[in-house]
């Protein structure tokens, strides 16, 4: 079981891809339609981590109607006490999103809710049935996308930093190495 979720985040890892990413080789006048992936289909994890101030809220998988790229949607709060200068976030093993305040009057500030990469040009359309088909959104999962909080840089200059996100991206080429080599079947015989 446990090669199997390992097999199923590294599928997923390689199929997503952030909305930034698929949009630079498009037309920048183009409209995005976007679905939200059933979670049956498509999973979005997010890290326990207790000593971050941002949590991930909101959080869904999106489908590109036309590219078919998988991507996060989520807003993220400063549940904190400080005001943060600046932060990253991520999809472990895949990409990432940096945001800094220009000045000092666009902190954000505790209890706040942001939004990053907003495009107007970017709308979500209802999953029917016609689309379920054309995105062949049917049938067992096809993995999850793991999202967490990289850093935090707050106003004061003190950070928060996830020292398991280096290790978690490491991993990933061991994933696809085992994924790559030849599988053997298990014997049913315990070894003497």
């Amino acid at each position: 079981m446990r090669n199997v979720i390992y097999v199923l985040v590294f599928l997923f890892a390689l199929s997503a891809g952030s909305k930034t990413g698929s949009a630079q080789n498009t037309d920048p006048k183009e409209r995005h339609q976007y679905v939200i992936a059933p979670r049956d289909f498509a999973l979005p994890v997010i890290v326990a981590q207790p000593d971050s101030p941002l949590d991930f809220v909101e959080t869904q998988t999106l489908i590109n109607i036309d590219t078919r790229v998988f991507t996060p949607s989520f807003r993220l709060r400063n549940h904190g006490t400080k005001p943060i200068r600046s932060f990253t976030v991520a999809t472990a093993g895949n990409s990432e999103w940096n945001w800094t305040a220009k000045n000092s009057g666009d902190y954000f500030l505790a209890g706040q809710i942001k939004t990053l990469e907003e495009d107007n040009r970017d709308e979500v359309v209802p999953l029917t049935d016609a689309l379920r088909d054309r995105l062949k959104l049917s049938g067992s999962m096809k993995g999850f996308m793991v999202l967490l909080v990289v850093s935090v840089e707050y106003a004061d200059g003190s950070v928060f930093h996830e020292t398991g996100y280096e290790a978690l991206n490491d991993y990933i080429p061991i994933i696809s190495a085992a994924l790559n080599s030849p599988c053997k079947p298990k014997s049913n015989s315990v070894p003497k």
